[in-house]
């Protein structure tokens, strides 16, 4: 697809940065057809070292001024009682029956005053009012944070309002008001880097069956003891976990610390060179050489700057700032890595940074000057869907290569796609809020893949980077899913190439299963998955004071069993989920709470 955006031009790079475009020299990998990401240095095109700290402008920002907002009449507010059902996915800061991921539909009396995917104003994620042309200008709502957008000049002539069937302002949606699906107000020429918060996904024990097959006890299976824990508070809400071959790196809301994995001792404590410093986001994995990124921002929800860590050291190697001096506010965000490039997803920024340095090395161009862009990330690609009022098409979704920015398809559309999250990158496969799981072919298609019971309720959390789905080879994606009746939870394999599943596999007691990750680091192009062996946990009976969690490794094909070890039996005040349970290469089990109270980590061996 080419570009639609006023004044292109082809020798124009859909993707270069309008302040990070290579120098003179500099090498540029833009292609000139609008589907090639620049990947030279920023401006300064330094090589000697870091860039120094940023306290202005970053060198990918772009200077935001409309967004595009259709109206529509709007429909009456629904009782908050009707949205009990979706209240598990509320947010900090979100009242209930809040439409989050929904266009503002407003009436024709009204200005735009919020983003596109929010009810109410919530401040940090919506931009000042856009009056329509001709229309009346409406004071501003008050507000504690300051407005994101400025306010000139007038928006184009809108298109008709959508049409029926799509949840209008107040109305309830199909899936629960998630955090995370965020409104990016993006100008014709303007550019932005990116990133989503970290969710993790809940895996539970249960009841029912299994269609993959199960085995038994390996030779030399084993009870481990607990080695050594460390105490943890209530309030220590975790953002993030690694695991290297030598520390467990966490980050809580009280800071990033490393812990040796023989004794469980402090290492070192990672901070951001200036700033805020409470964690609010971690890529779920770290790269080959120990690198990755971890947002720092006022509290543990938003992020203001994003660093590079260097896992051996503790060393923080570089620092960026993810505000302008128009978009001031600290915003939710996500980062997660592809090879050697730290990828960024949130309302301001969309895009990709060099993790030895910190350079940018992609940023997203819009298509037009009115545009609202709802961007997704995550396994190694990143997926935008906007509409635009000045270009035709209005509405479209295009998926990005993470680690370069190249453009992997574009499809025209009708209306918004209530994208969850994204768990595949070859081919594209993403989660829709509504529960289903779409496989995307080369030209932006999708295809539903086939699953029994569903995927995990977290699985629908809008813009997770790390949603617990392990891509096992080209074909081949592992999903941690649950049966309905009896409920447990189980993993699931399923070929993106057919659609169809694999096998299934529900514990060796039919219980319920949890995937767990065997290592951290990110090979370029396979996001979060690419793990040479598979291994999960099987969940005890109830969590009896005789049953024993089962450490088991998986077969890829057929989904068979072998138990490696058993954890202490009732070990019940821990809940087993994605980013919780590591093997180590030698066998120990690690297990990480996610909240930290009582004992916030425990090491097996």
């Amino acid at each position: 697809m080419t570009d639609h955006s006023p004044g292109s031009d082809d020798a124009d790079d859909d993707y270069r940065l309008a302040a990070g475009t290579p120098p003179d020299g500099g090498t540029d990998g833009g292609s000139g057809d609008g589907t090639e990401g620049a990947t030279g240095r920023a401006a300064d095109g330094g090589d000697g070292g870091p860039p120094p700290q940023l306290s202005g402008q970053p060198g990918w920002s772009y200077a935001p001024t409309e967004s595009a907002f259709p109206q529509v009449p709007r429909q009456a507010e629904q009782p908050a009682e009707q949205f009990a059902e979706q209240a598990v996915g509320l947010a900090a800061g979100q009242s209930a029956g809040q439409a989050v991921g929904q266009p503002a539909w407003q009436s024709g009396a009204q200005a735009a005053g919020q983003s596109a995917g929010r009810t109410g104003y919530e401040p940090g994620l919506f931009q000042p009012p856009v009056p329509a042309p001709g229309g009346p200008q409406v004071p501003w709502p008050a507000q504690p944070q300051a407005p994101r957008l400025s306010m000139s000049p007038p928006l184009p002539p809108l298109p008709p309002p959508p049409t029926l069937g799509r949840p209008f302002t107040g109305s309830p949606r199909p899936a629960g008001p998630l955090r995370g699906r965020r409104l990016a107000a993006i100008i014709a020429g303007g550019v932005a880097l990116a990133a989503v918060a970290v969710t993790a996904v809940v895996l539970t024990s249960g009841g029912g069956g299994a269609t993959g097959d199960t085995g038994g006890d390996g030779p030399d299976v084993r009870t481990l003891s607990a080695a050594w824990s460390l105490p943890g508070t209530s309030d220590d809400h975790q953002v993030g976990t690694w695991v290297t071959a030598k520390y467990l790196v966490r980050a809580t809301q009280s800071g990033v610390k490393a812990y040796n994995l023989a004794d469980g001792t402090p290492a070192w404590t990672a901070r951001p060179l200036s700033g805020p410093g409470v964690p609010c986001a971690m890529s779920p994995t770290i790269s080959a050489s120990g690198l990755g990124t971890i947002g720092f921002g006022p509290d543990s929800q938003d992020c203001s700057t994003l660093v590079g860590v260097d896992t051996l050291s503790g060393k923080t190697l570089w620092s960026t700032p993810l505000t302008t001096k128009d978009h001031t506010d600290a915003v939710p965000t996500t980062t997660f890595l592809d090879g050697q490039v730290g990828v960024i997803v949130d309302a301001t920024v969309v895009g990709g940074v060099d993790l030895t340095d910190g350079h940018v090395v992609w940023g997203y161009k819009p298509r037009g000057q009115y545009c609202n862009a709802y961007p997704y990330g995550g396994a190694g690609a990143v997926v935008v869907d906007d509409y635009c009022a000045d270009v035709s098409p209005a509405y479209t979704v295009t998926a990005f290569d993470a680690g370069t920015g190249r453009q992997i398809w574009q499809k025209q559309g009708t209306d918004h796609v209530q994208f969850g999250s994204v768990v595949g990158a070859s081919p594209v496969v993403a989660t829709l809020t509504d529960g289903a799981v779409n496989v995307y072919d080369p030209s932006g298609t999708p295809r539903p893949l086939t699953l029994p019971g569903g995927i995990e309720p977290g699985l629908r959390a809008v813009g997770g980077s790390d949603s617990g789905a392990q891509t096992v080879n080209t074909s081949t994606l592992l999903l941690p899913t649950r049966q309905q009746t009896p409920s447990r939870a189980t993993v699931t394999a399923v070929n993106t190439t057919t659609g169809a599943t694999s096998w299934t596999y529900d514990g060796d007691t039919h219980q319920g299963a949890a995937l767990v990750h065997p290592q951290q680091e990110a090979p370029s192009g396979a996001g979060s998955g690419g793990a040479a062996k598979l291994y999960a946990i099987s969940l005890a009976p109830d969590y009896t004071d005789t049953g024993s969690p089962e450490l088991v490794t998986l077969d890829p094909a057929t989904g068979h069993s072998t138990v490696l070890a058993k954890l202490p039996p009732k070990p019940s005040s821990f809940l087993y989920t994605t980013g919780t349970v590591y093997v180590l290469p030698d066998g120990r089990v690690l297990l990480v709470a996610v909240d930290g109270s009582g004992t916030a980590v425990r090491l097996f061996q």
